[in-house]
């Protein structure tokens, strides 16, 4: 865990073998750093114990969660994390659970969100292409297209679904500014998406894609306790979500989210599913894989790593 106070950080490294803990000071807001060199000395750095680590789960300070902790970089070795290790963030230690072996990933409910007119909301081209991408690599799949996309149909379609995967919009709601993912009609029957409807329902799919801007940030208020859009499908029943930290491209999406899928489709783990294709998203000169991780509530079986 990596804890924020007034002027210092305090993590812990927990791994089979060992628990380490740091502190580091800290000057100014760390919520306001982007170095990823600077980050990794400051969070990384000091476990030591992550350069004998194959897999790392982060369960990071609110202050931290605009952190990309698969990019940050080793200015000793000029490696990022994600060349290392798979990197997952987690809600906290108490969530964690150890995880079954995996069937893999065998069939997939890929719902489109309304863009453009239809919501009063940016445009989204490359999305019908993306889902048509995803489905292709599965046995079985369902496709629900913008018209019929709602929480009961994501619900029903996620019942006998491995994988759903939801593309589109998420808007901020009024009050304490959760995110919300932008159905047809915004007022219609169902309303918005937001994370404690979401967190009220049962999501049977495992793994849940959510590939629409800020998915895993939760909104930072004094008043409000909320959980990010991820955080509500953990809460209503889902191991693992892959979404974003900060808003991505359409056509990046597209690309990414595509490469995702064909790896969750070969029986890969969310966090070596992502991992992969970051890697080649960085061997293509691109930056769009920054923007996005994995949430999780499971340690895999093989995982023999720590979190700090």
């Amino acid at each position: 865990p990596l804890s924020v106070f007034a002027r210092e950080i305090v993590g812990s490294c927990v791994t089979p073998d060992s628990i380490t803990s740091a502190r580091r000071a800290i000057a100014g807001d760390v919520d306001q750093m982007v170095d990823d060199r600077a980050l990794y000395d400051l969070l990384i750095r000091p476990t030591l114990e992550l350069t004998r680590s194959r897999h790392l789960i982060v369960i990071a300070d609110a202050a931290l969660q605009h952190v990309p902790f698969a990019a940050l970089l080793d200015g000793q070795t000029q490696r990022r994390v994600i060349e290392t290790m798979t990197v997952a963030l987690a809600p906290s230690a108490s969530a964690l659970e150890p995880a079954a072996r995996s069937r893999g990933s065998r069939s997939v409910a890929a719902i489109a969100l309304p863009t453009g007119d239809r919501s009063g909301t940016v445009a989204l081209p490359e999305g019908e292409v993306e889902l048509a991408d995803i489905v292709r690599e599965y046995p079985r799949s369902v496709e629900i297209d913008a018209e019929r996309a709602s929480l009961s149909a994501m619900a029903d379609a996620a019942a006998s679904a491995d994988v759903i995967h939801i593309a589109g919009h998420t808007e901020r709601q009024s009050g304490g500014g959760d995110a919300a993912l932008v159905f047809r009609g915004r007022g219609a029957a169902g309303g918005p998406g937001t994370w404690s409807r979401i967190g009220a329902m049962r999501v049977r799919a495992p793994t849940a894609v959510l590939a629409a801007c800020d998915t895993l940030r939760a909104p930072l208020s004094p008043q409000t306790t909320a959980l990010s859009l991820g955080g509500g499908f953990l809460a209503a029943g889902a191991n693992d979500v892959i979404g974003t930290l900060t808003p991505i491209a359409d056509r990046d999406a597209r690309a990414l989210f595509s490469a995702v899928h064909r790896q969750l489709a070969r029986g890969r783990t969310p966090a070596a599913a992502l991992q992969t294709a970051q890697r080649e998203a960085m061997a293509a000169d691109s930056r769009a894989w920054r923007a996005v991780a994995v949430l999780t509530n499971r340690i895999e079986p093989e995982v023999r790593g720590g979190f700090p």
